[in-house]
Parts: structure tokens; sequence; C-alpha cells
């Protein structure tokens, strides 16, 4: 029988804290508490990103052992193809040595990348987002173009290579089913959890003579960093009271002008970490978590949502911010608006609603973390392992 191990291959810039890194730790703890060793290759693109994660790795969570090596992604030329194969190999040799029970490979890449070493083990494809609608919105290509065919071909044969999958919404497992024309293998929805371990130290802000609407996470074109710094505007147009805080390890430069408008004295930008997050995340009195109308966002499960309410903090939601349904998002937790560019009356709702919060802040406080209570990483981990372990049996 084999020891309990896991091989987890990752597209992962270690250098930074973003949502990846913070899954990539939700399943390092997840089988880590479920007794298995689990090593992580991180996959990272450019040589100088490389350099930067493997200075980084003593940083990390001492949970897992952590390797970092290129990723090399296929070219146009097929020539360049070549270099793809040395992902292959070593992720090959890594399966050799290791002889783990399972190989857990995040996004399609990592499944192609992994793709020879399910002759060794059994594989787990990870899908967290939806690539197709991803790259139709960044604009890297159109729908008919070689490299999306390309993409899509990789999905339909993640799905076949793997012996099981796990999706972040059923929404997510729907669309990718239909991108395939196949049926996702022993499919286990495992949405975005948080770890009330980490947050069990945090104490509820008191709202004094500012009340902080607070982002906290990446700055790509989905999350809405326009958009949401021209609602702050709007709202210090209603209450100078309003103070924007913003969790990033982006560059925030682009935004400069706007930033300008705003004044120093009423934002601030840190850069968020993997350990002090919660105590940055609890210092809110607002989350912001606003996407737009597009099937990248509708299928998502951003993991803001539950770690805003694990901090106790409310969040600001459309009704395309993912699986927020799911946490239940209500007056006493959060409030919904229909599209990224609130209404007049929208915009008077939120203001009221951060009104609300301010006289009510510990009740708040107590009612989101009664939300997120059962969406927590150790009862989808002890869930999804057993799922696994059982299926194999």
């Amino acid at each position: 029988m084999k020891q309990k191990k896991l091989l987890y291959v990752i597209s992962l810039d270690l250098s930074q804290y973003d949502g990846v890194m913070n899954r990539c730790v939700s399943f390092v703890n997840c089988f880590k508490n479920n007794g298995y060793n689990v090593t992580v290759v991180a996959l990272t693109p450019f040589i100088g990103r490389v350099v930067k994660s493997y200075k980084n790795i003593e940083n990390l969570p001492s949970i897992a052992k952590w390797l970092v090596f290129p990723f090399f992604k296929a070219g146009k030329r097929s020539w360049k193809n070549i270099f793809v194969y040395i992902d292959k190999i070593y992720i090959l040799f890594l399966t050799c040595l290791l002889n783990p029970k399972y190989i857990l490979a995040d996004s399609h890449e990592c499944c192609e990348v992994a793709s020879w070493s399910t002759m060794i083990s059994p594989l787990i494809a990870n899908f967290r987002a939806d690539v197709v609608d991803e790259k139709l919105y960044s604009g890297r290509y159109g729908f008919d173009s070689p490299d999306m065919k390309e993409d899509i071909r990789k999905i339909k044969h993640s799905i076949k290579i793997s012996s099981y999958s796990i999706c972040v919404s059923n929404h997510l497992k729907e669309i990718l089913e239909k991108q395939s024309g196949l049926t996702l293998n022993n499919n286990f929805i495992f949405p975005c959890c948080c770890d009330l371990e980490r947050f069990s130290k945090i104490i509820p802000h008191i709202p004094d003579d500012k009340f902080i609407i607070g982002f906290f996470g990446g700055s790509s074109k989905w999350h809405c960093m326009d958009e949401i710094l021209d609602l702050f505007l709007r709202l210090r147009k209603l209450s100078n009271r309003y103070f924007l805080l913003i969790l990033t390890g982006s560059d925030m430069s682009i935004y400069k002008n706007k930033l300008e408008v705003i004044g120093n004295e009423n934002y601030s930008i840190k850069k968020a970490n993997i350990y002090d997050i919660p105590n940055m995340i609890s210092s809110m009195d607002l989350s912001v978590a606003i996407r737009e109308n597009r099937e990248l966002n509708k299928v998502s499960s951003p993991t803001k949502l539950s770690e805003s309410l694990a901090a106790g903090v409310p969040l600001l939601v459309t009704r395309y911010s993912g699986d927020y349904k799911e946490l239940m998002v209500n007056n006493n937790t959060g409030i919904v608006i229909n599209d990224i560019f609130p209404t007049n009356e929208e915009l008077l709702a939120i203001h009221n609603y951060c009104s609300y919060v301010m006289n009510n802040r510990l009740s708040v406080f107590n009612h989101c973390r009664e939300a997120v209570a059962n969406r927590t990483q150790e009862i989808y981990s002890k869930q999804f392992v057993n799922f696994i372990e059982n299926k194999r049996k």
C-alpha cells in the first residue's frame, strides 16, 4: 500500500500572496490535516519570478515541502513546444521518486504537465475558473483562435486523464462540461473556504471618526478596481468619514490619477501577506467584492467572500460576485447591488447600509462570523478526502 503522499502541481508565484496562493495553502492544509505528506511544485513563469519565489520559500508554511520550477507554456512555433516536455519530465521524475497516492493538478495546464505521471498515480484535476471567458475578457485571443482551441483541447484532455475532479461551484462544473462535451469524473464541489482558526483572535473594528471601505486581492481587470475607486469617490461626496483601505501586492501606479483625486489622507495601500491578512481585513468596516456580468465571475468562488465574513466584516457585492448566495449575504452580512455601476438609489442604499453598520458593528460582526461557520476549510477538507478515498476502495 502506498504511503499517504500528495504531489501538488500548481502554476504559482510564491513571491506574492494572492487568492491562488491562499487556495494553494488551503489544499496543503486539507491533505496535511488528513495525514498526507505534501510536496508542492510551484510552476512559475519567467526566470526572474522563479528566483524571487525561491527566495521566499523560507517564509512559507513548513507544513509542506515547496519546490520551484520554471513553467514552459506551449508556443506558437511548434519547436518551442519541446520546452513543455521539460516540465512533463520533471513532474514524471518527482512522481517516480515520491510515489504519491494522488497527484493534485491545478488548472488544465498543470493537468497537461502531469499527464505522463498518471501512469503511476491517479490525478485530481482542480478547476477554479472559466479559462475560456477569462481569456476572452482579457483580450488575449478570440474564441475561434488556435490558442483558444488549444485551451479547450487541454480542458478535454484534463477531464479524460483525471480520476477525480474539483470545481469551486456547480455553475463552473456545468460550464466545463458544456465546453468539453464530457462529464467530469468523480466531481466534488469545493468552494473557496476560510480557515476559521486563522481568524480566531480577531476583534471587531468599531468605527470612530472613519468608516473604512476595504478591498483586498489583485488588481486584474475583473477585480473592478476602477469602478471601486469611482464608487468610493461618490461615497465621499455623501460623507467625508469614508476611508479606503486597499490590501494588494499588485502595482497600483496605473490608478495614480484617481488616487490623487481621492487624496493621500483618504486612502491607504498596504501589501498583504499570508500571516497578517486576518488582522488587516478585520480593520475594515465594509469589504468590497463587486463583479460585472461575465461567466468568469458568476462561476467563481472568491476567497475574499469567506475571509471577509470570517473577519466579521460585511460585504458589498453585485449579483455576479461568484457564489455569494451560498453565503447568504443579507442585511446582517452585507448588501447586494445589481451591477458595478450603482444607480443613485443604490448608492444611497450603500450609504445607509454603512450607517447601519456604524450603529450595529458588534451584532454585524457576530452575524458575519455565524454566516461562514459551516463553510470552513476543515469541514470541506474532511468531506473531500473521505470522498476520494472511499471512491478508490
